[in-house]
């Protein structure tokens, strides 16, 4: 026990000295600001201010403040009607909820190419928790929206075209029918507002944690640059990388969905959100080296590499001298219109980054 708690000590002891050096060089890159947020973490812990520097800004409502307002609107709907247990904005909620769960589910059943024995287990267990929760779903489908178990009924065969059993598809790949994959003629107009207010929220805060992860995944590579050599530490820094990049996976997996039901909803004239391509999410650091790539590969080609993107957007000519460079729309917009500056996102970023790690 005493070689375990020694062993341990050691440890805590050489991370700790890794995370410092990690953050003098953090703080390097940053002394203008370094000060100033270092008396924000302060002036909150003392209780002094009540801005939290830890937390980005919202770009736009979370799901827990739509949330609260259509609690607030069935409220007043409730007195004049008879209650109900649960009401229409809990279950799109659940529906919301339980999607999120397979997401995630789904992602790590990808990402774990041999799972161990271990991670086998946790994935049944947490399949278990989600067909429980569809079993609840639909249960409040027969109160709220019948109509989406007859088309489920339909939807879903039983049967292959030999008349064999076909096997159940996994727990995150149940089919949750939310009201933005109804057909339209049978789809609840009350419910897909509801659902088209939830997806307006994810799609903001799913750009918002993408954005804030990408920051992170930089400042990881910067680390990992700076101060992984062996072979080990090399190792730590790698994890680390693919964690993060799990976490922008889910956050552009969550935007996309959201934004696909928004746009069943309301149309694409209507959907108020552009489309996320992969290329989208890249770094704010990126540019400078995708430019220096291009370079070397297009040297007699400088003219014909102008790209125009999806909107009519010139994104940029490869090689050429620009002294500020076109970059992903998620860093200049935090909806359709472009309601974020590409630097504050990034100063609200980097603050974040920093005040966690000093504190």
């Amino acid at each position: 026990q005493g070689n375990l708690l020694l062993k341990r000590l050691n440890k805590a002891i050489k991370d700790l000295r890794e995370q410092e050096e990690g953050f003098k060089v953090f703080e390097a890159n940053q002394q203008n600001e370094a000060q100033e947020w270092k008396e924000m973490v302060r002036a909150f812990e003392l209780g002094e201010s009540t801005f939290n520097p830890f937390c980005l800004p919202k770009s736009g409502p979370t799901l827990q403040d739509i949330r609260l307002q259509l609690a607030e609107e069935e409220k007043q709907e409730a007195r004049a009607a008879p209650p109900k247990d649960t009401t229409a904005a809990q279950y799109v909620f659940l529906l919301l909820e339980v999607e999120d769960q397979q997401r995630q589910l789904r992602l790590d059943v990808k990402n774990a190419r041999s799972p161990t024995s271990k991670q086998q287990a946790n994935f049944m267990e947490r399949r278990t928790r989600i067909e429980r929760q569809i079993n609840r779903v639909r249960s409040l489908q027969q109160v709220h929206d019948p109509a989406a178990l007859q088309v489920l009924a339909t939807a879903v065969p039983t049967v292959d075209s030999h008349g064999m059993p076909v096997v159940p598809s996994e727990s995150e790949d149940i089919l949750l029918m939310f009201p933005s994959e109804m057909p339209l003629v049978r789809r609840n107009p009350h419910l897909a507002s509801i659902e088209s207010r939830f997806r307006d929220a994810q799609c903001s805060m799913a750009l918002d944690q993408l954005r804030h992860s990408l920051l992170v995944k930089r400042r990881l590579y910067t680390y990992k640059n700076n101060n992984a050599r062996k072979q080990k530490s090399t190792s730590r820094s790698r994890t680390l990388l693919d964690n993060q990049q799990k976490k922008v996976d889910l956050a552009a997996a969550a935007y996309r969905r959201a934004r696909f039901a928004k746009l069943a909803i309301s149309g694409e004239e209507n959907v108020g959100w552009r489309k996320l391509e992969q290329s989208d999410i890249r770094m704010m650091g990126d540019e400078d080296e995708e430019k220096k790539k291009k370079q070397r590969a297009m040297k007699s080609r400088r003219k014909e590499a102008a790209r125009v993107n999806e909107h009519g957007h010139v994104q940029g000519i490869a090689g050429a001298g620009q002294s500020r460079f076109v970059i992903s729309w998620i860093w200049v917009a935090a909806d359709g219109n472009g309601s974020i500056e590409e630097n504050k996102a990034l100063h609200d970023g980097l603050r974040v980054e920093f005040c966690k790690a000093y504190s």
